[in-house]
């Protein structure tokens, strides 16, 4: 274990009531050693597995360790992942200065991975940075005709996803429940996403509703998403046709990572809303498809039509429906 942080190992000995400590002062070597933090699976990671991948002397390297105890009979471990990467003395100066890709994978199959990362450095790693299994292109929900809530939503990806809940609050900060009884099974894959919807037939009163969607993966673990508000008024409920068109200011903005823009139709519309940069290129298309009259929240979460999340900045979104076009700005700070 490196008991005193210099990046090198040392090593403790007990031998019949005479304990040793062999201390390392160190050489010309790179180094890198990893704080691995279980959350879902356990907290000190143990059965995690950690690969570091370098250029040493020319040639790209994959070293891997495993998070344990011990190895045997009365031995104790490092709980840390140590890698060496060859040493910057000589005339050959081959040493690692940057690690290409750290990939860690946790007992409960989560992983994280972090790339380019400067050596001669600790640096902690915890399992809640692993990302959720569904990648969202879009959720919304919105009022139908017969006063029921429409909960929509489409995956751009799903790994190790086995379903879907959705979840509802009177609330923003309040206490969600699910309002489907059975799981809505997953029908997307790693490559490809797919398109889902509920009815939540159940709206009793006016006001604000906040919906959110739970994905289920094939472990069994539950991860949330972000929720999306909509108003139910009397004048939806009983039928009636929203008064006009229009397009709110996104909330929260500033935002990171995710925001929600929510507009009116006045009747239904061939509706287009979309995400331009200040010089006028589309960045993302949120809806591109004919809508009946209603209100609809759209949440997005900072990523281009590739799935690549944009730079902070200033971003412009547009509504057009019909004859109807309105403009907004809205600001993504990372």
């Amino acid at each position: 274990a490196d008991y005193n942080n210099d990046g090198f190992l040392d090593m403790f000995a007990a031998v019949h009531g005479k304990n040793f400590m062999l201390v390392n002062n160190g050489n010309s070597n790179n180094w890198i050693e990893l704080k691995i933090e279980g959350t879902t699976s356990n907290r000190s990671a143990i059965g995690a597995k950690v690969w570091a991948t370098a250029t040493i002397n020319g040639s790209s390297v994959t070293q891997l360790r495993e998070i344990s105890s011990q190895t045997g009979f009365a031995s104790q471990n490092s709980m840390r992942a140590h890698f060496g990467f060859g040493s910057s003395s000589g005339l050959a100066k081959a040493a690692a200065t940057t690690i290409s890709e750290i990939k860690v994978e946790f007992p409960s199959g989560k992983t994280v991975t972090k790339t380019n990362v400067t050596s001669n450095q600790i640096l902690a790693i915890s399992e809640s940075e692993a990302p959720i299994s569904v990648k969202l292109a879009s959720f919304d929900a919105k009022m139908t005709e017969k006063g029921s809530v429409l909960v929509q939503w489409q995956t751009a990806s799903e790994m190790n996803t086995a379903g879907f809940y959705v979840q509802k609050s009177s609330w923003e900060g309040g206490d969600f429940q699910r309002i489907n009884s059975g799981m809505i099974s997953s029908k997307g894959t790693p490559s490809t996403g797919a398109a889902y919807s509920f009815e939540d037939a159940d709206v009793s009163g006016f006001g604000q509703f906040y919906y959110r969607l739970e994905e289920i993966t094939l472990d069994g673990e539950s991860d949330v998403m972000p929720p999306v508000r909509i108003s139910v008024t009397s004048d939806v409920r009983s039928s009636q046709q929203p008064g006009q068109f229009n397009l709110t200011q996104n909330y929260p903005n500033p935002f990171n990572p995710t925001t929600r823009i929510s507009y009116v139709l006045a009747q239904g519309s061939n509706v287009r809303l979309e995400v331009y940069d200040l010089r006028g290129a589309v960045i993302r298309t949120l809806v591109n498809q004919s809508q009946s009259s209603g209100a609809y929240t759209v949440q997005w979460d900072g990523t281009n039509q590739l799935g690549e999340t944009v730079g902070s900045g200033l971003y412009l979104y547009k509504l057009t429906a019909g004859d109807f076009s309105k403009t907004r700005k809205m600001l993504f700070a990372k």
